[in-house]
């Protein structure tokens, strides 16, 4: 895209010039015509005034000369430009040719590193299968021992879920017996007195339990605990 646009500007640059040079012919016609008219003029007007004749005239070749000198500023200035818009983009194509260079050689290296590594790769893969033959059949035989790790570990965050559960509906309802109204003292120990004893009723049917949910677990049940009476102090 570069290399367009630089062309595009010389075609450009060259066509400008052409104008200026067209330019300049003419405005060189316009100026003698106009030198040649007023000569005319002087010799019909006779020589009254030759002097005023000639100011005239060296005002003017001062302004003409003023205005070539502009032109000729204008044209070097372009030049210049037109010069430092070459050196860049030849500058520019030198650069690319680097990179290009560069980048195929990065290529190459890159390329000769990943051939290195599958060789490596391979090589390593028939040692191993050279050295230890008999670990292709060994995923068959794992794969038993790991669905039932898989299956046990299921289960324990089974119970674990479990017991969070349960452990929620116990705080909940101390909460609720907190919120509740207080009760008289003698009261809350007879019923205390009541709850310890329904407790040590229950135990031997509770150690009963689970141990039949055990011994169908295939899991040893635990000896039967008995509630201690708690004492009553009036």
């Amino acid at each position: 895209m570069r290399i367009e646009q630089t062309q595009w500007s010389l075609q450009s640059f060259t066509k400008q010039q052409q104008q200026q040079q067209q330019q300049k012919q003419q405005q060189q016609q316009q100026q003698k015509q106009q030198q040649q008219q007023q000569q005319q003029n002087w010799f019909l007007r006779g020589a009254g005034s030759p002097h005023a004749a000639l100011q005239q005239q060296q005002h003017e070749l001062q302004q003409l000369q003023q205005r070539l000198q502009q032109q000729i500023q204008q044209q070097e200035q372009h030049l210049q430009q037109h010069l430092l818009q070459r050196q860049h983009v030849v500058g520019m194509h030198s650069v690319l040719q680097q990179q290009q260079q560069q980048l195929q050689l990065q290529l190459q290296q890159q390329q000769a590193m990943l051939q290195q590594q599958l060789q490596q790769q391979q090589q390593l893969l028939q040692q191993v299968l050279h050295t230890h033959p008999a670990r292709q059949q060994q995923p068959a035989q794992e794969a038993e021992p790991l669905e039932q790790q898989q299956q046990q570990q299921q289960q324990q965050q089974q119970q674990q879920q479990q017991q969070q559960q349960q452990q929620q509906q116990q705080r909940q309802q101390q909460q609720q017996q907190q919120q509740q109204q207080r009760v008289p003292l003698w009261t809350t120990r007879w019923g205390d007195a009541a709850a310890g004893a329904a407790a040590t009723a229950a135990a031997p049917a509770a150690a009963a339990a689970a141990a039949a949910a055990a011994a169908a677990a295939g899991v040893a049940a635990a000896p039967p605990t008995t509630a201690r009476p708690c004492c009553l102090s009036f």
